[in-house]
Parts: structure tokens; C-alpha cells; sequence
């Protein structure tokens, strides 16, 4: 077991958990905070794709894959080019955010990353995470994993799962 007691621990490193990694990185609040970050994986492979409008130039900008300011309108009887106006519609791939959070996390020394699966969470004075090799202790948890409970449960809420199909030119 860890000896170390963690103020904060994010339990997934996706998109969710190494933003808000990244915010604390760069608040002088976090500085002096021991932090720690637990995913199963090494994000080492690009399993995602992020699309998003935004006005003007944003964070995410070097590390973007495409941007468009246009689109286009086809059909049988028309084909229209219609400008997106102040709107950019972008696109990141998951290991070029991966590697950009990485590298931005790895130059702070109050950050610790585990790639171990989590197995429990006890919560009493401090919180108790268990995982596949280790237990650790914090003060404080955010926890961004989508529990398994919430595919398979039979009840009247609708679940969606997006998916896109297009062709990278």
C-alpha cells in the first residue's frame, strides 16, 4: 500500500478525468495538493475521436486533426457550401489529447499516475481505493468511470450510444 496520503485522486484518465487533471495542474491552488491519477489503461492508443464547435481559436488547437468552416449540403437536387459563420467545427484524436496531458501532467511533481484497474472504493474519514495491485488513500475522489450498472439496467431511461461514420480525406 501506498504510504502516501493523496488530497485528491481521479479515477479515470478520458477526456473528463485528464481535464480536470489539467485544470489543476495550471490552479497555483493545486500546487502544494498531492494528486493522483488511476486508469486500467496507458492511453497509448488512439480509441477515440472528439468533435466540437467552438468560436474562435480554443485550448485544443495544436493538437487538433481537422477543423472545418464549412459544410456542405447534398441531395439529389441541390448541392449547397454553407459557411459555419464565427463557428469551427473540430476534431482531436483521443492519443494526441492523451499525449498532450501527459506531457503538460508530467511537469508537475504533486501528480502521481498508476496504471492499475480499480476494483473498490471505501468511503469513511478517507477513501479507500483498492485496485488490481495496490490500495491508496485520499481525501478526496472524482470518479469519471461509467459504472456497468448503467448499460444493463432495465428501467425508463433511454441510453445512447453514439456512433459517426465518415471518411478522413
Amino acid at each position: 500500500m501506498d504510504s502516501t496520503v493523496f488530497d485528491f485522486a481521479i479515477i479515470g484518465t478520458g477526456a473528463a478525468g485528464l481535464h480536470l487533471a489539467l485544470a489543476m495542474q495550471q490552479d497555483a491552488y493545486f500546487d502544494n495538493k498531492k494528486i493522483l491519477l488511476i486508469d486500467r489503461s496507458n492511453k497509448d492508443v488512439n480509441d477515440k475521436t472528439w468533435c466540437f464547435w467552438e468560436r474562435g481559436k480554443g485550448n485544443w488547437d495544436k493538437i487538433a486533426t481537422k477543423a472545418w468552416n464549412t459544410c456542405q449540403f447534398i441531395n439529389s437536387f441541390d448541392h449547397l457550401n454553407i459557411s459555419l459563420g464565427t463557428y469551427t467545427y473540430k476534431m482531436v484524436q483521443a492519443l494526441d489529447f492523451y499525449n498532450h496531458a501527459k506531457g503538460e501532467i508530467s511537469q508537475a511533481d504533486n501528480f502521481k499516475t498508476v496504471n492499475e484497474d480499480v476494483k473498490s472504493i471505501q468511503c469513511q474519514d478517507n477513501v479507500t481505493i483498492t485496485t488490481n495491485k495496490n490500495s491508496y488513500v485520499a481525501k478526496h475522489i472524482f470518479d469519471s468511470r461509467i459504472n456497468d450498472d448503467f448499460f444493463s439496467k432495465e428501467d425508463n431511461y433511454t441510453r445512447i450510444l453514439q456512433h459517426f461514420k465518415g471518411w478522413v480525406i
